[in-house]
């Protein structure tokens, strides 16, 4: 069965860490022969993206007039390499202000099968600062109650992404961080298996290249939340009333 992988990285205003993560996967011989795509996110100063173009001939850069989101980024991502890369399995995304690291890829790869999302999980512990932890734990108790399902990291941006479920994924109606928090509260509904793999915690205290707004992206992805969590109530009510089935037949 076909395994081969894209590399995807959605970046929006990149500094320097975009520069050395592009380079780190060149170097390695295991992944220099993977189709690498950038996602230029609207970002108006194109200094990182010229250095990058003059340097890697075989990299796919792909622009943004304007930003649109991450979400709208991953999707302008997936749609190229699902209309132009058909031999390609899994998708593997990856941030570009350097809390991936290319080591902990390599092991998302090695764990990806076409039939699983592939999930990079961050250990929370007490060396990440509380708010971080807290948005982080509370979302994924929320999506246990919700849907079963047991993210140890609901806000991961290191995944290995199935094509099919990819091309699913362009229907979501998110281009934001939401986006990727649908993804996960969809693949239980797709029937897709979730496997997880430890990975390193990176943090930077107020990284500048982090454009995650804390108040502002954690609202809109609780009222994701709250929408998936209503609508399933209802269809298990619909199912309660009507039971699935032939109707009787009165005699």
């Amino acid at each position: 069965m076909n395994n081969k992988i894209a590399i995807l990285i959605p970046a929006y205003e990149p500094d320097r860490h975009l520069l050395s993560l592009v380079a780190e996967i060149e170097g390695e011989q295991n992944l220099k022969d993977l189709p690498l795509i950038v996602v230029d996110d609207g970002t108006k100063e194109q200094t990182i993206f010229d250095q990058l173009h003059a340097k890697y001939s075989q990299l796919v850069i792909l622009h943004h007039a304007q930003n649109k989101g991450k979400g709208g980024a991953l999707k302008t991502g997936f749609n190229y390499i699902i209309e132009n890369m058909p031999e390609v399995a899994g998708i593997a995304t990856l941030d570009a202000d350097g809390q991936h690291k290319v080591a902990d890829l390599k092991k998302c790869l090695a764990a990806f099968r076409p039939d699983e999302l592939v999930l990079g999980v961050r250990n929370f512990n007490q060396d990440v600062p509380w708010r971080s932890r807290f948005g982080n734990q509370l979302t994924s108790f929320l999506v246990k109650k919700t849907t079963g399902s047991d993210f140890q990291d609901t806000q991961t941006g290191l995944r290995v992404i199935p094509v099919s479920y990819a091309q699913k994924c362009l229907a979501f109606p998110a281009n934001d961080y939401a986006f990727e928090f649908d993804m996960l509260l969809a693949a239980k509904e797709n029937g897709l298996a979730v496997k997880q793999v430890t990975i390193s915690t990176v943090y930077e205290e107020g990284n500048p290249t982090s454009h995650f707004h804390v108040l502002r992206d954690s609202c809109k992805i609780y009222w994701r939340f709250a929408k998936f969590a209503i609508s399933s109530l209802s269809s298990a009510a619909i199912r309660g009333i009507c039971p699935p089935g032939p109707l009787p037949v009165s005699g």
